[in-house]
């Protein structure tokens, strides 16, 4: 059963504050409520746990029973508390001290609260604001092993170099799964504006026993890499122009699975050294998303971007089989050409899920497609952009578009007409044939044209309320219909 939290406050003569009493508890579908928090014996709470109806005619449990609340239901109660989305960097910072103030009300309720909660406020540290924050929170892990085994995602600036004693109180954080890093606009470049990073961290990091995923701004270039290590990494986000020399290697020592990769410089990286392709593990990768990294990339970075993965994919004597790739284009450049250079790469990859994002409406894709295009790999695409096909009506059009995905199962398409955007309600009811011809004729030509594919899955996606709309049938001997997910 879910719950929920409420403070309640003493009544006043109107002349002060009113104070805190206690915490009501609510248990929503049963009504239960705790009122204030008390220190009793659990003998005795038990004995007084005797239910009865308030005048609201909710039943009242004894105040008494509150403190002895699950250990799980106090946490689920709280963490909403001290983990208030962008918060965190617990105490590190200058500038958190107003939230800090906040978790430590909530931590100093009582000593099982600190040991209950602790452990939950620790676990995701973000110290990017200032070089005493970060120095102030690794100075907190040598002098507390406690601290070091309670993150597990960590994000922070070096904005020096990487000292031996950030790599020491690195290496005892053991509990880290996901670890984010920029390196500053200190840090030594080489020709091809790459922060240099040391040995040091990179050995810290490679002992983390948990470690998932790894984040490095803006792109490096390893000195060096370790000789083992990195036994757990699943994800690797970086840009595309430092996928070569030994972080490929590395790569391919960890064989990572997610790697997502920034476009920015990568058209500047071309034109200065046309001879570098990025070396990724093609046969190790699953998932590949391209898309504008931490610094602002110019409009030709994707095209440059796809144009690299493309011949480094080609390059290869066996084809890559990805299972997702992702294209994002952040910039309102030529569309047609991206949005063909996309499908080439999920094409010379063998993606079974493409997925494309754009701020700019997708041009004519009939035209967009070389002649007689097949992509016979894709099952899952997902275009999250106005398709300029369904906004002018044009079904019949864009479903020569979708021809060319003869195996193609899921389709998923942002709203399918601006003049009759699909608001909350169309996402709560379930239409007849005749409201769903009447009120939204576009979709239901789409639906129509589709029964005669292979999909069996249609999501409408709403821009304005970032909801779907979901039409599934079991095969392609039935029609569609609509469900609620």
């Amino acid at each position: 059963m879910p719950y929920s939290l409420f403070q309640d406050f003493k009544p006043t003569d109107g002349k002060g504050k009113p104070e805190m009493a206690g915490w009501r508890i609510v248990q929503h579908g049963t009504g239960i409520i705790f009122p204030e928090m008390r220190q009793k014996r659990r003998a005795e709470a038990e004995r007084a746990c005797e239910e009865k109806q308030d005048d609201s005619g909710e039943t009242v449990v004894d105040a008494s029973h509150a403190p002895y609340l699950p250990d799980d239901i106090v946490k689920m109660l709280f963490t909403p508390l001290i983990t208030k989305g962008d918060y965190s960097d617990p105490g590190f910072d200058h500038e958190d001290e107003v939230d800090m103030a906040e978790a430590i009300k909530y931590l100093s309720l009582s000593k099982r609260f600190y040991n209950l909660l602790r452990p939950i406020w620790l676990s995701e540290i973000v110290s990017t604001k200032s070089a005493l924050g970060v120095e102030r929170m690794f100075e907190r892990v040598m002098h507390d092993e406690q601290t070091g085994g309670y993150v597990r995602i960590l994000t922070f600036t070096v904005f020096t170099t990487f000292p031996a004693k950030f790599a020491k109180a690195l290496s005892r954080m053991t509990a880290i799964e996901i670890l984010a890093i920029d390196f500053g606009p200190k840090a030594p470049r080489d020709a091809r504006r790459r922060a240099r990073v040391n040995l040091a961290f990179l050995d810290a990091a490679s002992r983390l026993p948990r470690l998932k995923s790894l984040n490095l701004v803006p792109p490096v270039v390893l000195n060096a890499i370790p000789s083992a290590g990195f036994t757990t990494l699943e994800t690797l986000n970086s840009d595309l122009i430092a996928i070569e020399g030994n972080l490929a290697k590395l790569l391919k020592q960890t064989k990572v699975k997610y790697l997502h990769l920034g476009t920015d410089g990568a058209d500047a990286a071309l034109d200065h050294f046309p001879e570098i392709l990025p070396e990724i593990s093609w046969h190790d990768v699953e998932t590949l998303e391209l898309g504008p990294g931490a610094d602002r990339s110019c409009p030709s970075d994707i095209d440059a971007a796809l144009e690299q993965c493309l011949d480094s994919a080609r390059a290869h004597d066996t084809p890559p089989g990805l299972r997702k790739l992702t294209v994002i284009n952040g910039h309102e450049s030529a569309e047609e050409s991206v949005f063909q250079a996309a499908l080439d790469l999920a094409q010379a990859t063998r993606a079974q899920a493409f997925h494309y994002a754009s701020f700019k409406s997708l041009p004519n894709l009939r035209r967009t497609l070389t002649v007689d295009p097949v992509y016979e790999y894709v099952r899952e695409l997902r275009l999250f952009a106005p398709i300029s096909l369904l906004e002018e009506g044009r079904v019949a059009d864009f479903f020569r578009f979708v021809q060319a995905f003869p195996n193609l199962e899921r389709l998923a398409v942002l709203d399918v007409c601006v003049s009759n955007l699909l608001y909350r309600d169309f996402y709560r009811y379930k239409l007849t044939d005749l409201e769903l011809s009447t009120e939204h004729p576009v979709l239901f030509a789409l639906l129509h044209c589709l029964t005669h594919t292979r999909v069996r899955e249609l999501r409408v996606i709403s821009r304005l309320e970032l909801c779907e709309a979901v039409w599934w049938r079991r095969d392609e001997t039935v029609a569609f219909e609509q469900c609620f997910v």
